[in-house]
């Protein structure tokens, strides 16, 4: 006799195939199935989803865009003071890599990876809706910085962020290196992340538009608690639109190019306190001539955004928020134990004594908009944000002596006695 969860199972599978059937015929290509259950299938770039739907008729039969018709300069200059801060050895610091990659290596020329078998409940309306308010914090706030200004419920949500320092004008992208780590996540329906928010528009207008990338642990959206590399995108403040990676139902979408890196997939492996450091050097830029946002991470051309997708990002954004963000459910009338980061707490010390044990962003800079790279301002007392800050924090410097540039460190552990709503 057939168990409740066994008939539950193949029922979910048949549900499965039959959406997946919808998008693609999955049986034309080779799948291979990952240590940590990702099941991954190498496509032709020309057959992605998001791809054949441009709204420019012309775009998919010219077939997707390759490389950048050209990439920002940096015009850093290490400043030798002979009074340099750090004393961080490098080699302790190495580039994080995918399951992917160590375990399949890549797909064949021409073809890109896709992830095919995230949960069934990220295919349904409900799921869906609730994972598309991803949300800036900075973003959300009045001008009294007391109150959220978007009828959306946001309550959940918790940040702490850096951003553009009050700097105005319009940027052209962001650079920035992503320490990963593996945060404790109390719900399947929450999540911890690490990320860049870009945007233009507002909540008050409808029109936020936002490009975001960045990792995060999500169970609901992967099925596992491993960090994943992410990407997403809205145009209405997350109201109606709001995609993550390549899902089939968001058409168009996100155009990935790259035959290595997965995007959606798990990251391994993670950074641990007191040992290795693992982060994303990660680039998003705007190629206004070829009219997409491209994404570089650890110098992988990964693919792009077309600006197509937006009203209000199609020749720049207007602000660049660094950071981290937690769901907050509740559970039991209580805030949640989620970490965010390390789960540490930043000092307001900036010693290297908190590398290793906080999570950090690094490199951080603007896109001008002659595609030029520049330090972000470091602005310490008023260039971060923390939604509360019991519970979560951010501590934000630089060191123009080191490949450090300007920094944040961020994190917290969530639910304790400075923290319990």
């Amino acid at each position: 006799m057939q168990s409740i969860l066994d008939y539950v199972t193949r029922s979910q599978q048949r549900e499965q195939h039959k959406l997946d059937s919808r998008f693609m015929d999955w049986s034309r290509f080779f799948t291979d199935s990952l240590s940590s259950g990702e099941e991954v299938s190498c496509i032709p770039i020309h057959e992605q989803p998001s791809l054949k739907a441009l709204p420019d008729a012309n775009a998919y039969s010219q077939g997707p865009k390759f490389v950048p018709s050209s990439y920002p300069r940096n015009r850093r200059i290490l400043q030798q003071t002979g009074e340099e801060k750090s004393t961080i050895d490098e080699a302790d610091i190495r580039p994080a890599e995918q399951l992917f990659k160590s375990e399949s290596g890549s797909c064949p020329v021409g073809t890109v990876p896709v992830l095919r078998n995230q949960l069934l409940a990220n295919r349904t309306s409900n799921a869906y809706v609730r994972y598309r308010y991803h949300g800036n914090g900075f973003s959300t706030l009045s001008t009294d910085g007391s109150t959220l200004s978007s009828g959306i419920d946001l309550s959940h949500h918790q940040w702490s962020q850096a951003y553009n320092g009050g700097v105005t004008g319009e940027f052209g992208g962001a650079g920035f290196n992503l320490n990963v780590w593996h945060p404790s996540v109390e719900l399947s329906s929450e999540f911890s992340l690490s990320q860049v928010w870009i945007t233009a528009g507002s909540y008050e207008h409808n029109n936020l538009n936002t490009i975001e990338v960045g990792w995060q642990v999500f169970q609901d959206l992967y099925n596992d608690t491993l960090p994943h590399l992410f990407v997403y995108w809205t145009r209405d403040g997350y109201n109606t639109t709001g995609c993550y990676n390549l899902d089939p139902r968001c058409q168009p979408g996100f155009v990935q190019t790259s035959k290595t890196l997965l995007v959606g997939g798990a990251l391994s492996p993670i950074s641990e306190t007191d040992g290795p450091q693992y982060e994303l050097k990660t680039l998003v830029f705007l190629d206004e001539g070829q009219g997409v946002w491209w994404l570089q991470i650890n110098n992988d051309t990964v693919g792009y955004w077309p600006t197509s997708l937006f009203t209000e990002l199609k020749a720049g954004a207007t602000n660049i928020n660094w950071g981290g963000e937690i769901i907050n459910n509740e559970a039991d009338g209580r805030h949640t134990k989620t970490d965010m980061g390390s789960g540490q707490f930043a000092t307001s010390q900036f010693t290297d004594a908190e590398f290793k044990k906080t999570a950090f962003i690094r490199a951080m800079q603007t896109v001008d908009l002659n595609n030029t790279l520049h330090d972000a301002p470091a602005n310490p007392s008023d260039g971060t944000f923390a939604s509360n800050s019991g519970c979560y924090n951010a501590q934000r410097s630089s060191d123009l002596t080191s490949d450090w540039g300007t920094y944040m460190f961020f994190g917290g552990t969530g639910f304790s006695s400075n923290c319990s709503i």
